[in-house]
């Protein structure tokens, strides 16, 4: 009976202005954007052998607990860095819950923002980023699962490509 509904939306205005191509700052081949919860650190866990950067709030010290994490926080950004960020890497983690087990629906801003730069993403699945995004945004539904289509995608930069314009076009 109660439902709540919070619209999402992304200024592809704000994101264009902020946007720059070839900014070697950014250049990583898989990069997350998003605050600091440990299930998350564990779902990207078979990044560590990757050129991999996580940005957010939080993440300053987490190698204590996950020492694979040593070298690849980027710390919290400011929102005009974002279109950066998602332009210049190869793959970036689109939406990222808390766990693989609750079966929340759930489509974040990330998700937009990464697709209103022409960036490739991978998602975690859930049926609302289906249902918007087909099969324009890669899904995945375990750690094991990211991996391998980590290492699949880094392969294939035409197909990443293709996949972005057609998010973007959505």
């Amino acid at each position: 009976d109660n439902i709540t509904m919070i619209p999402l939306a992304s200024s592809s205005k704000f994101f264009n202005d902020q946007l720059a191509l070839d900014d070697d700052k950014h250049k990583h081949d898989v990069v997350f954007v998003g605050l600091y919860k440990p299930e998350r650190a564990k779902i990207l866990e078979p990044l560590k052998d990757f050129d991999f950067r996580v940005y957010g709030h939080g993440w300053d010290g987490a190698e204590k607990d996950f020492p694979w994490l040593t070298g690849k926080i980027g710390g919290p950004v400011p929102v005009e860095e974002l279109p950066k960020i998602f332009s210049n890497a190869k793959i970036a983690i689109g939406s990222l819950g808390i766990s693989f087990e609750r079966d929340l629906p759930t489509l974040t801003q990330r998700v937009f923002d990464i697709a209103l730069v022409n960036g490739f993403q991978l998602s975690q699945w859930n049926p609302l980023t289906e249902s918007t995004f087909g099969d324009a945004v890669p899904l995945f539904k375990s750690s094991d699962e990211l991996g391998s289509k980590i290492r699949y995608y880094l392969d294939k930069p035409d197909e990443r490509a293709n996949l972005a314009r057609r998010a973007f076009a959505i």
